[in-house]
C-alpha cells in the first residue's frame, strides 16, 4: 500500500514538472513570435517613412517646377531688332553680294556653335566622370531615385503615366558630328534604356554614361516613332539637348 501510494505521489509530481516546463517553452515561443512581428512593423514603418519622404520631395519639385513655368510665362517677349536708321545703309546689307558674305559666316558660326557645343559636353562629361570615381555611391540608381527603388521600375513607369509624366529621356538637337549621331541616335528619339539599365529621367541616364571608360560601346533602346529601336553607341558625351524632360 505505501509503495503504491509512493508511486503515484512520483508520478504525479512528474506530471506537474513537465506542465510546466510546457507552459514555460511555449510561453519563451510566443515571446519569440512577438519579437519577430514587432521587428517586421517597424521594418515595415520605416519603408513607408521613406516614401513619404519621397513623395513629400516630388511635390515639392513639381511645387519649384511650377512656379518657374509661371515665371518664365510672366516675362516678356523679346523686343524686334529695330531695322537700320540708314535706308541705304539698309538697302546695301540686304545686297546680294552682302547677302552670300552673311550666309558663309552663318556657316562659320554654326560650326563654330558646334565645336564649342562639343568642347562643353565633353569638359561637362569629364567633370561627372571624376566625381563618380571619387564617390560612386552617389552615382546609384537607388540612390539618385530612392522612390523609383521603393515602388520598382514597373510601379514606378505607372506613377509617371498618372502624373502625365514622360517615362523616357526624350532627345532634342544633336551637333552636326557627334560621335553618337554617328551610331545613330536622332534628335526626338525617346530613350528608355542605356547600357542595360532602365532610365527614366536625364540625371539617371548622365549617372549611367560615366560607369564606364570613354568610347566603349554600350547598347541602348529606345522609342522612335512607337516604334522599339536598339543601337550601339559610344560612351562619352551623350551630345544631347533634351527637348523636354520632366527628371
Amino acid at each position: 500500500m505505501l509503495r503504491t501510494r509512493l508511486l503515484t505521489l512520483a508520478i504525479a509530481f512528474a506530471i506537474s514538472g513537465g506542465g510546466v516546463a510546457f507552459v514555460r517553452g511555449e510561453t519563451a515561443h510566443a515571446n519569440d513570435r512577438v519579437a519577430a512581428l514587432t521587428s517586421a512593423l517597424g521594418a515595415q514603418s520605416d519603408a513607408l517613412r521613406r516614401v513619404e519622404q519621397a513623395l513629400a520631395r516630388e511635390v515639392e519639385a513639381r511645387r519649384q517646377l511650377a512656379a518657374t513655368l509661371a515665371t518664365l510665362r510672366e516675362r516678356p517677349p523679346s523686343p524686334t531688332p529695330a531695322k537700320l536708321a540708314n535706308p541705304a545703309a539698309y538697302e546695301t546689307a540686304s545686297s546680294p553680294g552682302n547677302a552670300a558674305l552673311a550666309r558663309d559666316e552663318a556657316a562659320h558660326v554654326r560650326q563654330s556653335l558646334t565645336r564649342i557645343a562639343a568642347d562643353r559636353d565633353l569638359q561637362t562629361w569629364q567633370r561627372r566622370r571624376d566625381a563618380f570615381l571619387a564617390s560612386p555611391e552617389g552615382f546609384r540608381l537607388d540612390v539618385l531615385n530612392p522612390l523609383r527603388a521603393e515602388l520598382g521600375d514597373d510601379t514606378y513607369a505607372r506613377y509617371l503615366s498618372t502624373l502625365g509624366r514622360s517615362t523616357a529621356v526624350a532627345v532634342g538637337a544633336l551637333p552636326e558630328g557627334s560621335e553618337v549621331a554617328a551610331a545613330g541616335l536622332r534628335g526626338g528619339d525617346q530613350l528608355t534604356h542605356y547600357d542595360g539599365q532602365r532610365v527614366f529621367h536625364l540625371h539617371e541616364l548622365h549617372a549611367l554614361s560615366v560607369q564606364g571608360e570613354r568610347g566603349e560601346y554600350v547598347h541602348v533602346q529606345l522609342l522612335r516613332d512607337g516604334e522599339t529601336v536598339y543601337l550601339v553607341i559610344p560612351r562619352g558625351p551623350l551630345g544631347t539637348s533634351p527637348v523636354h524632360t520632366l527628371g
